[in-house]
């Protein structure tokens, strides 16, 4: 039996931390949330509980894309799916993370997450020839690239 995965989520707003933790964990009920405001916690936590996943909106000391590029620096594989209500997505893919989601679409996060672990997931390389957040989302079904 595999261990409960651990997801770490970073966002300097505790009602928006509670939404995203509230719909993954209904999504992957046997998981371990870690809920960080900043990015000294967030390493931390990536640090001492090596997640499967990370979330990111922003910490209360720094961006979102910066917080990526962070973490991508210190865990090269480590899955990062950002979140915002802005249009940040070329900008967070630049930075590393996996997937985009428009904070509109929170109640998506699950479904993200277990697409950007899946083995089918293809991350896009570079913003280009993408237009819009929805472009940032490599999932092919049936493994197709």
């Amino acid at each position: 039996m595999k261990p409960p995965l651990t997801f770490v989520i970073v966002d300097d707003v505790e009602e928006n931390r509670f939404l995203i933790a509230k719909t993954l964990g209904r999504k992957f009920p046997e998981s371990s949330i870690i809920e960080c405001l900043d990015s000294t916690a967030a390493v931390s936590a990536v640090e001492q509980h090596k997640p499967a996943a990370v979330i990111v909106h922003r910490g209360f000391d720094i961006k979102g894309p910066e917080m990526v590029r962070l973490l991508r620096q210190m865990a090269p594989t480590l899955p990062l799916i950002m979140v915002s209500s802005r249009e940040t997505c070329p900008e967070a893919i630049e930075a590393g993370a996996n997937a985009f989601l428009n904070y509109d679409a929170w109640l998506r996060i699950g479904t993200v997450v277990a697409e950007v672990l899946s083995p089918n997931y293809v991350k896009p390389l570079t913003r280009t020839p993408f237009k819009a957040a929805s472009d940032f989302l490599g999932f092919r079904p049936g493994g197709r690239q």
